[in-house]
């Protein structure tokens, strides 16, 4: 007789041992048991039933879109000679203004240097020697002005290029600089111009008074001769336009010499009429009228000082 098998025993995932005996096997049927769904039909199963619950999502139709080889961006490709030659032109378009810059600079520099020695030389070769003359005259004055204008007129040229070199600093400098030094020269020439109308208008007066100042030869003077040549005299210096600034001593010089006309008048009437009174009145009034002549003379030569005085000093500006 068979030995009964003994009672089957399993190990649980915890770690328990499970007895089960042989009895309890034999009970079991596998027809029987009831019908397991796996973990992984259960996943499946559900996933179906979503699928089949869940919308399509709209998709919105795609058209392909195709470039057009003619829209496509080109890329230039340049040689190096390409290259090289385009850098010079840059090279050259920027070095232009600065090399036109600097050639206007040269220039008004080169011109306001050069402007001081022309006039350093006429100083020398005209101005002084006129100063150690005894007389200068208004006509040499006029020649020395007329060197100083020439001058002045060459100083600074460009014209439409002075425009040009506002645009270039060193160059605004030089023109400014040249500017300057060109405007004191210009401001001595008009000064000289004053002083030159100043003398022209002094030579006059001494010609016209030349026959009335001269000393007679005759012991006796002619009182009716004296009285015309003041009478001519007089006319001459009413009729000139004296300079502005001479305006106040003209005044007194006519003046002056109508005071002397007068007196002469009155002398010779004095005379013929052996008027001792009228005639000591008369000699008083031409002696006060040869004073305020004499005066009016001296006061041409204050203002002609007073002009060379300022003359001197925008001068010596242009020579520093």
């Amino acid at each position: 007789m068979s030995e009964p098998k003994k009672d089957e025993t399993f190990i649980n995932r915890h770690g328990r041992r499970l007895g089960v005996t042989t009895a309890e096997l034999s009970e079991l049927s596998i027809d029987e048991a009831p019908k397991i769904e796996t973990d992984a039909e259960e996943v499946a199963t559900s996933r179906s039933k979503a699928t089949k619950h869940k919308k399509s999502p709209k998709t919105t139709p795609q058209v392909a879109v195709t470039k057009d080889p003619s829209h496509a961006r080109r890329r230039l490709h340049f040689t190096r000679k390409t290259k090289l030659v385009m850098g010079a032109i840059v090279i050259v378009l920027i070095a232009i203004p600065i090399i036109t810059g600097e050639a206007l600079r040269a220039q008004y520099v080169g011109s306001a240097a050069s402007a001081k020695e022309d006039f350093k030389r006429l100083v020398n070769t005209d101005v002084r020697p006129q100063q150690k003359s005894a007389e200068l005259t208004s006509k040499q004055l006029l020649v020395t002005i007329t060197k100083l204008e020439t001058i002045r007129d060459a100083m600074c040229p460009g014209a439409l290029w002075d425009n040009v070199a506002t645009l270039y600093t060193r160059a605004q400098t030089a023109h400014s600089a040249c500017i300057a030094e060109r405007g004191r020269i210009a401001s001595l020439s008009t000064q000289l111009r004053t002083l030159q109308k100043e003398l022209a208008y002094a030579e006059f007066i001494d010609t016209a008074l030349t026959q009335v100042t001269a000393p007679s030869t005759d012991a006796f003077a002619v009182i009716s001769a004296q009285q015309d040549n003041w009478k001519q005299a007089q006319e001459k210096i009413a009729k000139i336009t004296p300079p502005s600034e001479l305006v106040a001593a003209h005044l007194q010089l006519t003046t002056a010499a109508r005071t002397i006309v007068d007196g002469w008048s009155q002398l010779n009437i004095a005379n013929n009429e052996q008027n001792t009174d009228n005639f000591a009145a008369a000699e008083k009034q031409l002696g006060e009228g040869y004073d305020a002549v004499r005066a009016s003379k001296e006061l041409f030569a204050n203002k002609m000082i007073a002009q060379q005085n300022v003359i001197t000093v925008t001068a010596q500006k242009i020579t520093k």
